[in-house]
């Protein structure tokens, strides 16, 4: 009985050595994405699910890095992510915030009053700001959090931060967070400071596309294999859809009617 109790105990023990061991070696693995105009490294950090430092790591990058079309990056994973959510199969397309929505549900759904009028919460990789979006000095605090790197310009159409105030209004000031704001080249809306990449906390995305369709002079960008809705500014509603997952081609479909504001 001891000879065998004292068996199992080593058994155990070269077992464990074998677990501990396997994990020290487990590597981070990684998928190539190639860079598509007015991508940054925030969005496609945002896209995989991983950090901008550790792309910037892994490709030997400056963190205020300009990324020119078709740039190839190695996208780092954690270990044990044998594919990136780009290389999920086809049968498992349908995104999980899309099925979620329940039978005559509607963004509606989703409006609560908030604490406060123009109150703010918006949190990006590595800035926040919490407070009035409307007094005096917030627009630069605001330009700082969506123009994140030194050196950039900072300065964020006040209209944009007028409609941010006023969505974080209609859906009770919950925390928005920023998947890019500003970001320089090329002929997007981001360029200018007048556009937007988010989500809100414990909204679904179409509940937030559905809103924003109900508003005026505005363009609505919905990517439901992606994790955020497109916002900007301009004199002319437009609206689309990109069925692409991240790292892939856009496949833009019509989109739906507007929703009606009654």
């Amino acid at each position: 009985m001891r000879w065998s109790a004292a068996l199992a105990a080593v058994l155990s023990a070269v077992a464990a050595f074998h677990g501990m061991t396997e994990l020290a070696a487990a590597k981070p693995s990684a998928v190539r994405h190639t860079v598509k105009r007015g991508e940054s490294l925030s969005s496609i950090a945002a896209q995989y699910g991983v950090t901008v430092s550790s792309i910037v790591r892994w490709n030997a990058l400056q963190k205020d890095a300009r990324l020119t079309p078709g740039r190839k990056l190695g996208i780092p994973l954690p270990a044990g992510h044998a594919t990136a959510p780009a290389a999920k199969s086809e049968a498992s397309q349908a995104p999980a915030e899309h099925s979620a929505r329940k039978p005559g549900q509607t963004w509606r759904d989703f409006v609560r009053s908030p604490e406060r009028a123009g109150w703010v919460t918006l949190r990006a990789y590595t800035r926040s700001f919490t407070g009035s979006a409307l007094e005096r000095g917030a627009e630069r605090k605001i330009a700082e959090v969506l123009a994140p790197l030194k050196g950039e310009p900072r300065s964020i159409d006040a209209r944009l931060i007028t409609l941010i105030a006023q969505v974080s209004d209609t859906f009770g000031g919950r925390p928005i967070h920023v998947v890019s704001g500003y970001r320089p080249g090329g002929r997007s809306r981001h360029a200018s400071g007048q556009a937007l990449d988010f989500t809100i906390e414990a909204v679904p995305n179409w509940a937030v596309r559905d809103y924003l369709l109900t508003l005026e002079r505005v363009g609505v960008g919905y990517y439901p294999n992606s994790n955020h809705v497109h916002l900007d500014t301009r004199e002319q509603s437009a609206s689309w859809v990109d069925l692409s997952r991240p790292g892939r081609r856009a496949r833009y479909v019509r989109p739906k009617r507007k929703p009606s504001r009654r």
